[in-house]
């Protein structure tokens, strides 16, 4: 009885936690909510289509972000030289539904990303400039 109790409880969070559900299922609540959405469905197409530029052209400037299972932080330009063979050589990504928490110019995203069989929770932090929002880093 307890390792079913245990069991369900597990699931229940599972699906609680929403990433079992795809990111286009997300209802933003705000315009800031949806252009955060719509950057990173075009980060998830970036990936798919393998376009180091669609993914890049989502970077801020002082952007740094976090790379492999040494989880390394690059800055932009260095990530950029390495973007278009990290995509040849890593399959597709699917986000899930993000919580977000938005301060400002300033957004929080956790999402989990699911490449292959691994399903990893990556934070995003996003910061808005001229009624643009940018990745600012990403970390998992």
């Amino acid at each position: 009885m307890m390792k079913q109790t245990v069991i369900g409880v597990a699931v229940a969070l599972f699906v609680a936690c929403g990433h079992n559900e795809s990111l286009v299922d997300f209802d933003p609540q705000s315009p800031q909510e949806l252009a955060l959405k719509k950057i990173l469905l075009t980060f998830e197409n970036g990936v798919k289509e393998q376009d180091p530029h669609k993914v890049a052209s989502l970077l801020h400037e002082t952007a740094s972000v976090m790379v492999g299972r040494e989880r390394q932080i690059l800055d932009k330009e260095t990530y950029i030289k390495i973007l278009a063979e990290r995509l040849q050589n890593n399959s597709a990504v699917s986000l899930s539904k993000p919580k977000m928490k938005i301060s400002g110019n300033r957004a929080e995203v956790k999402i989990y990303m699911k490449r292959g069989s691994n399903n990893t929770l990556v934070v995003f932090n996003f910061i808005r400039e001229r009624d643009q929002w940018y990745i600012q880093s990403w970390q998992y």
